[in-house]
């Protein structure tokens, strides 16, 4: 599977994600997604970030 450098939702740099990445439904690193905005396997949008300036 293709490892991506940036997330591909919010182009947040992979490499600099403390977690490694989000995590799928069973748990293991997704590889597109950063751990801001994928968990358990769906995209998520933490309440504070609802803007691409605050990302």
């Amino acid at each position: 599977m293709k490892k991506y450098e940036f997330c591909q939702s919010c182009s947040y740099p992979q490499k600099n994600d403390k977690l490694g990445g989000g995590t799928e439904a069973g748990g293991t690193i997704s590889n597109r997604f950063c751990s801001m905005c994928y968990q358990n396997g769906a995209v998520i949008t933490p309440p504070e970030v609802n803007t691409a300036e605050k990302m």
